[in-house]
């Protein structure tokens, strides 16, 4: 695996996340809707779940340019049917497992998002199939349940989006006091949203820390990635609108080594005003390996490169029984290394951005109606530094039925 670079040491301008978590802190909180997951739902739990997400930009959003996969459901201006999740959580308590299955649509494409069966025995679970990877704090969430109307552009450059991929999860939760408690988790996990064709695999630990003191919680937490890709499709030297791709429109192929760290930090705060939250992530790759133009593209060259790309985002948010209020700060950065070039076709790559990191802040205020399982959420984006063209407002209505 790759050494990272030293830009860890800017680990100070880190963090953020938007979801509330509750102790037990460090339980895997999974697709959460309205009621618990299957693992620990009663009798009277609703199996079903429904979340449907209508929403209106006063433009569209952009293909976040110079980072692969472009997997991030393209959303276009003007009102739209942006997202729809059908799922249902079962238990099978013969068999001692539960798990769900989640049908998405993500304004251009439907996808099966979540298929997966748990077993949990004591402090240790174990899970297989399609589901949420955990990366960072908002990756396990769907949508809906995100308190921000899109994934920051870290997760969006990095992982295409909302990440879901075929993988086997073992974990295991211990407390160490009242009041501290952690979770650990190995997981081998598939390559699909890589863009890859050819054979590859990827293996990622998970480290998180939680205590609560009266009012007070705070999380931490430590995800380390490493994956193996061939023939990964990538577009480092040209950019695309399509709406939802894979590989079908690269223009470059990668074969070598992926390394990732992230890194996690969240304290929440309960008083007779609601709830505060502040909490922050910082996103670390590296990909190293051999490049290659696609058949029937212009270029026809090779290389090695060196792909490093990093980004961090701090949230603050506010929350009471009817409104919710949060600012978020954002930037994405990379930078491309290429030698041994057997042309010049492969000079200068989209990627390098060392020296200019695309910065954002968002306003959110968000009303729960008296429709239960229903709120507005209004975002204002305001660019700070290196802007990429992402909509200035958006409103979004958000609804989930439990049934």
């Amino acid at each position: 695996m790759s050494v990272f670079p030293t830009r860890l040491n800017n680990i100070c301008c880190v963090m953020a996340a938007t979801g509330l978590v509750v102790l037990p802190a460090v339980a895997d909180s999974g697709h959460q809707h309205g009621h618990a997951a299957a693992s620990e739902s009663g009798d009277n739990a609703t199996p079903w779940q429904l979340d449907v997400m209508m929403g209106y930009q006063n433009m569209s959003s952009p293909v976040i340019a110079g980072f692969l996969p472009y997997d991030t459901h393209y959303l276009s201006a003007g009102i739209s049917l942006q997202h729809v999740d059908i799922g249902r959580s079962f238990q099978l308590p013969d068999q001692h497992l539960y798990g769900r299955a989640v049908l998405s649509y993500h304004s251009s494409s439907t996808e099966v998002h979540e298929a997966w069966l748990g077993h949990q025995d004591g402090n240790w679970e174990m899970r297989a199939g399609q589901q949420l990877v955990d990366i960072g704090w908002l990756n396990r969430q769907h949508s809906h349940a995100r308190r921000f109307t899109e994934l920051p552009l870290v997760y969006q450059a990095l992982w295409g989006g909302e990440w879901s991929e075929g993988e086997a999860r073992l974990a295991y939760q211990g407390q160490w006091s009242e009041h501290w408690q952690w979770r650990t988790t190995a997981s081998v996990l598939g390559t699909s949203q890589m863009a890859t064709t050819d054979d590859g695999g990827a293996a990622m630990i998970t480290a998180q820390v939680g205590t609560r003191y009266g009012q007070w919680q705070h999380l931490f937490k430590l995800d380390v990635y490493g994956a193996e890709v061939g023939q990964r499709g990538m577009q480092l030297f040209a950019t695309s609108s399509e709406s939802h791709t894979h590989d079908s429109t690269a223009t470059e192929y990668f074969d070598g080594q992926v390394s990732h760290i992230a890194l996690g930090w969240s304290s929440e705060w309960k008083n007779t005003l609601g709830v505060w939250q502040l909490q922050g992530e910082y996103q670390q790759r590296q990909e190293e390996g051999d490049l290659s133009s696609a058949d029937g593209q212009t270029t026809d060259a090779s290389a090695a490169l060196d792909l490093r790309s990093w980004g961090a985002y701090l949230d603050l948010s506010w929350q009471q029984r009817t409104l919710e209020a949060g600012l978020r700060w954002q930037m994405i950065g990379s930078d491309v290394a290429l030698s041994e070039l057997s042309s010049d076709d492969l000079e200068d790559s989209i990627l390098n951005h060392e020296d200019r990191s695309p910065s954002y802040l968002n306003m959110l205020v968000a009303w729960h109606l008296p429709l239960p399982g229903s709120k507005l959420r209004l975002q204002y984006n305001v660019p700070l530094a290196d802007a990429l063209a992402l909509p200035r407002t958006q409103l979004q209505w958000v609804h989930s039925v439990a049934f």
